[in-house]
């Protein structure tokens, strides 16, 4: 592992795959064009990029991240 990057202990191994899988469950239950510009703007897309490839506004990419940011919040503990 990196430097300045400790060893996680068994249990916070567990923590942490429960919040992904958790993470995984709200971007699942989100419709698939919220799902796909929260993951493309998550892979570095920009805005215009989205905006392009969706024909939507940047105000509607945001709606959409928002809505996808919201549901993550909800659902991980």
């Amino acid at each position: 592992m990196p430097r300045g990057h400790p060893e996680l202990t068994p249990d916070e191994t567990l923590k942490t795959e429960s919040r992904v899988e958790q993470m995984r469950a709200a971007l699942d239950a989100l419709g698939v064009r919220t799902r796909e510009i929260y993951l493309a703007h998550r892979a570095g897309r920009s805005y215009a990029e989205i905006a392009e490839r969706w024909n939507i506004s940047h105000s509607a990419i945001k709606r959409h991240i928002a809505r996808a940011l919201l549901a993550i919040m909800e659902e991980v503990d």
